[in-house]
């Protein structure tokens, strides 16, 4: 029993460099982004009732997007950086996104997009699902200048992580060590 729970605890992720007041931090970037499209626009704009003071003191919450990829890169910078020389830095690295973000992503877009058709047939006319598919809205809706409906809309955050996510580990093993701080900074 004790050699299975010593392999089960080699095979975990070492969280010994594990920052948890960025982890807390990311988690107030995404209360933000919450508050920002579920909240505050259903607050008066007027400052004379207490509501209306907080929407104002909150003005800010948009920012909670920027946060949350300010925090993205660093954390994901770490793992690439660590691994830059490995000769399977690609694979593990693409087949771990994979595996993180594209079945729940394609179950919640399908969800979504039946939910549209079924409900609101007319709305849905703006962008092909195929923009949607290949993450690519937030280019879509620059070249359009333009949202979809709300749904779909919020996807553009998640299409410019993943578009980060393709290119990043070519830059970070393309890149010197030395040369790395100066890109960043």
């Amino acid at each position: 029993q004790l050699s299975i729970m010593s392999t089960l605890k080699n095979r975990m992720p070492d969280d010994s460099r594990r920052i948890v007041a960025l982890d807390g931090l990311r988690g107030i970037a995404i209360a933000m982004v919450l508050w920002q499209h579920m909240a505050k626009p259903y607050l008066p704009e007027s400052r004379h009732s207490f509501l209306g003071w907080l929407r104002g003191f909150t003005e800010l919450s948009w920012a909670g997007v920027d946060l949350f990829f300010v925090l993205s890169g660093f954390f994901i910078g770490g793992i690439l950086i660590d691994g830059r020389m490995s000769s399977r830095l690609g694979r593990v690295f693409y087949l771990r996104r994979a595996l993180r973000i594209l079945p729940l992503y394609y179950i919640a877009l399908a969800i979504i997009v039946a939910a549209i058709w079924s409900h609101m047939p007319g709305i849905y006319n703006l962008f092909p699902f195929w923009v949607y598919v290949l993450f690519v809205p937030n280019v879509a809706f620059a070249f359009a200048g333009s949202w979809d409906c709300l749904p779909l809309s919020i996807l553009w955050s998640l299409s410019v992580e993943e578009q980060f996510y393709l290119v990043a580990p070519w830059v970070v093993r393309c890149i010197t060590p030395r040369t790395l701080p100066w890109l960043m900074g």
